[in-house]
Formats: C-alpha cells, sequence, structure tokens
C-alpha cells in the first residue's frame, strides 16, 4: 500500500522550512512530542533535523522492508501491516534484524499513547532500534495491508486528506 499525497506529481516539491522549524520546537515543558510524515526525510532533508529535545517525526513508509531500512539509517519510523502478520505475536521481523512492534494501544483495553512507554510513548523515541506497527484497519485494510497495492491510506479520507486536497486559495481552521 501506499499513502502518498502527492499522486499527480504537482504538488510542493520542498517542505516548509519555517514550518518545520516550528513543528520540532513543538515540545511542551517537561514532555513529548511526535508525529509523522510521508516525505521521504532523504529526499526533503528533515532526517538532518532530528534531534533529543525536539519534536519525534515518524517517517511513514509503505512497507516494512522500508521502514527497516529508514530505522539503519537513524530515522524513526512506523508501518502498516496486515493483521494476519502479526499471527498473535508483538513483534514480527521486518528486515536486516530490525523488528516491527505492534502499538500496544490496538491490544490492550483503554490503553493510549499517554499510558505507553511509561512517561516515553515508543513513537516519541527518537533513537531506536525497531518500527511501530500499525495495524490496517476500516474498508481499506486489504489494500494497506498489501504492499503490491496502491491506495488503502488511513488518512486519505480523513479529515486531514480533505484538508490537503482543498484548493489553497479558501481558508480553513481545523479547531
Amino acid at each position: 500500500a501506499d499513502c502518498k499525497m502527492n499522486c499527480s506529481g504537482k504538488g510542493s516539491r520542498k517542505i516548509d522550512s519555517d514550518y518545520l522549524d516550528a513543528l520540532l520546537d513543538a515540545v511542551p515543558r517537561k514532555g513529548v512530542s511526535f508525529t509523522y510524515s510521508h516525505f521521504d526525510p532523504r529526499q526533503y532533508g528533515w532526517d538532518k533535523k532530528l534531534a533529543e529535545g525536539k519534536t519525534v517525526i515518524n517517517f511513514s513508509t509503505e512497507n516494512k522492508a522500508a521502514a527497516a531500512a529508514s530505522i539503519i539509517n537513524g530515522v524513526p519510523s512506523v508501518t502498516v501491516v496486515s493483521n494476519e502478520s502479526w499471527q498473535g505475536k508483538k513483534t514480527q521481523p521486518a528486515g536486516w534484524d530490525v523488528r516491527v512492534v505492534r502499538c500496544p494501544a490496538e491490544y490492550r483495553d483503554g490503553f493510549s499513547c499517554r499510558d505507553c512507554g511509561n512517561g516515553l510513548p515508543l513513537c516519541a523515541r527518537l533513537d531506536r532500534d525497531y518500527v511501530i506497527g500499525f495495524t490496517a484497519h476500516g474498508s481499506s485494510k486489504k489494500k494497506a495491508a498489501d504492499p503490491e497495492t496502491r491506495g488503502g491510506c488511513y488518512a486519505a479520507w480523513s479529515l486531514y486528506g480533505f484538508l490537503y486536497f482543498l484548493p489553497r486559495s479558501q481558508p480553513y481552521s481545523v479547531s
């Protein structure tokens, strides 16, 4: 599956560096901050700005192999996997001695990012040797879980996908 939101190739070819810097600095006092990006860190250069004490940006990859390569190159990553691939376990191989760790919120009732990692959620850890895996779900779960099939992005039809496709001349707010 892939989650490229710039399928036409006509979108931006660069990241707003002022916005990226503000995002990286958006860490609450005595807290942590994390997010994800589908923009390739090597192509767009945001991997060079990752640092302790900053927002952790997880590279959202199209498959386990790409996620493992990202980890090997020092960039935290996440990926989507099929429900069947877990086989009742909480980890699975990604390749190159890197493992995929299932998001604990998927299998623990009442558990959220706030409860994860004893105050340092798995996704908020910059220097790690594992990929965070999220199980494909919803109406496009078969597409999302199949690395050979285009589509299936969990964000494509969410509020953020909708906002992405709005003309830039239209003002909008996410409040």
